[in-house]
């Protein structure tokens, strides 16, 4: 996260995080903790204070790549893909008949969808801001209300269970929703070398909302993650190294009625240009 201002009322920030998978992992996941693009700014004024005052906030998720599902049959021989596109038509694959590896996956999702953009305005909480010799400790909260929007390109996700026979598969309109929302994020650094910070928000739609689940628990489209671990000392004045650990989860039931988890330990190399 980059800080661009905090200066008597006016409190800015702008984060961004890009993350490649170079390997063609298998997952079926919408998003995933190897391949994703996360942008967002956020601007506060404090009214005659440091802490607290309305804001605005504007964020993008996406994947990068493309989405494969890997497919294996159960059974001896080949499978079957069926696909239920929204013009109420299905189409019909088969897989295992040839010996290559493209003959045992599908793409699911183009480059860069689903494209997901989110939009807030409410009330700005900076709840902890301490910084002793050895800890530092940051926790901002805010309450207001996002208006989301989903741009799928054509994904698919899995109906059921991926292994069945037949794997069936259901094509994903786009969407646009608002409604309340809380969001929380905390930064936490120890001596220098441990280190930590978590975000969370959860938005409760209340456009369309029959069709991002059925109970207000399904439909609530939450956004958490979080990464800890041991920063070495710096190699140089611009190199670091660091070990740790990362997790990423997150429901919309407009996409899938699925809980999408994703974890991942890294040992990483940052150069820092500026």
């Amino acid at each position: 996260k980059r800080q661009v201002l905090d200066r008597g009322s006016h409190f800015l920030t702008v984060d961004a995080k890009l993350q490649l998978n170079l390997q063609d992992a298998p997952t079926s996941g919408v998003f995933a903790s190897t391949d994703y693009l996360e942008a967002s700014a956020l601007y506060a004024f404090n009214i005659n204070n440091d802490y607290v005052g309305p804001y605005a906030r504007a964020g993008l998720k996406t994947r990068v790549f493309p989405g494969y599902l890997y497919l294996e049959n159960e059974g001896v021989g080949s499978g079957q893909v069926l696909v239920n596109r929204l013009n109420g038509s299905t189409d019909t694959y088969a897989f295992g008949n040839e010996a290559n590896a493209d003959d045992l996956r599908l793409e699911v999702s183009k480059p860069f969808a689903p494209f997901v953009l989110q939009e807030e305005i409410g009330a700005n909480l900076k709840a902890v801001d301490l910084d002793l010799k050895l800890l530092e400790l940051s926790v901002a909260t805010r309450v207001g209300w996002g208006f989301r929007q989903g741009i799928t390109e054509g994904l698919l996700v899995v109906d059921g269970d991926e292994r069945g026979t037949p794997v069936t598969l259901n094509e994903v309109d786009d969407y646009f929703t608002t409604g309340p929302l809380v969001g929380a994020s905390a930064n936490l650094t120890f001596a220098r070398w441990l280190f930590g910070q978590a975000e969370i928000a959860g938005l409760l739609p209340v456009q369309d909302s029959d069709r991002a689940g059925s109970t207000a628990a399904k439909r609530l489209l939450l956004d958490a993650s979080g990464t800890a671990g041991l920063k070495f000392p710096a190699l140089t004045s611009m190199l670091h190294a660091s070990f740790d650990y990362t997790f990423r989860m997150q429901r919309d039931g407009f996409l899938t009625d699925k809980t999408m988890f994703d974890q991942i330990v890294m040992a990483r190399v940052s150069l820092q240009l500026f």
